[in-house]
């Protein structure tokens, strides 16, 4: 079984599962971080930088822009 659309993200800023994301750039799409892993190990915090590899609903392109969304603008507010 396949997972799917996975990409490698450097980051900036921590994430953890459950936090909603934005990938923009040739593709635009949000989605919760699911399954995340580092040095081929699951993990649910990412470290404040580094690579990590997300599972994603949508295919992503190299030079698309990851941002994580704080929750005053995911809850509508």
């Amino acid at each position: 079984m396949g997972f799917g659309n996975i990409a490698v993200v450097a980051l900036e800023h921590m994430i953890k599962m459950g936090d909603t994301i934005r990938i923009e750039g040739k593709a635009n799409f949000s989605q919760k971080v699911g399954r995340m892993e580092a040095n081929h190990k699951v993990i649910a915090q990412s470290p404040e930088t580094g690579n990590v590899g997300l599972i994603l609903v949508a295919q992503a392109n190299a030079g698309d822009k990851v941002y994580r969304m704080d929750a005053a603008t995911t809850d509508g507010s």
